[in-house]
């Protein structure tokens, strides 16, 4: 198929341009589009969650990012099979821009490895600040507040990664190692 599209499904929107070939062991997928999440318990979103298995734990946690309106860009496998994904829009209270280079494409984020490069940011600095996850802690006094994540390495393996949280002077950050543990925390070291 060529596109895919549903205004309101299940409280997801989706409208996307798809190429799709390949085999089932290795599929070659790309294409661009706007996904929209209207509320963190759409029937669809708990689908896509149950489908993958989402530890009830990043469910929690992703939940105030809910609304999102969000484009979509992932290029086409290189020759070595290397894939380019983009995301850009709201995600909660913050504008999101991401880019991940995926070494062995889409099909393979878990094992593949990874170069990711976020931020966020927003002007609603005590909502960006619960949406982290740091709940209603107040970090910084400034109006407005930018949280940018840089991850390299294999998601099944570890990942090296740098978060930092700023506003205006003033910064919190991690830099280290990410490892994956029981019920899909994340630890660091």
């Amino acid at each position: 198929f060529t596109r895919l599209s549903a205004a309101d499904w299940g409280g997801v929107g989706i409208d996307a341009a798809l190429a799709a070939g390949g085999t089932i062991a290795v599929p070659n997928v790309s294409g661009s589009g706007r996904l929209s999440v209207q509320r963190a318990d759409a029937p669809a979103l708990t689908a896509l969650y149950d489908l993958l298995e989402t530890p009830q734990a990043w469910r929690d946690f992703l939940a105030p990012s809910a609304p999102a309106e969000i484009l979509v860009d992932l290029d086409p496998p290189d020759n070595d099979g290397g894939q380019v994904l983009t995301l850009d829009g709201t995600l909660g209270v913050a504008d999101l821009d991401l880019r991940a280079e995926l070494g062995a494409g889409i099909a393979a984020i878990p094992t593949g490895q990874l170069r990711l490069t976020a931020t966020l940011d927003s002007t609603d600095t005590e909502g960006l600040t619960r949406q982290i996850g740091l709940g209603s802690a107040q970090i910084f006094s400034g109006d407005s507040m930018l949280v940018s994540v840089g991850l390299q390495g294999s998601p099944t393996n570890s990942l090296q990664g740098q978060l930092n949280a700023s506003a205006g002077s003033e910064s919190i950050g991690f830099a280290g190692e990410l490892h994956t543990i029981g019920d899909g925390e994340i630890q660091g070291t």
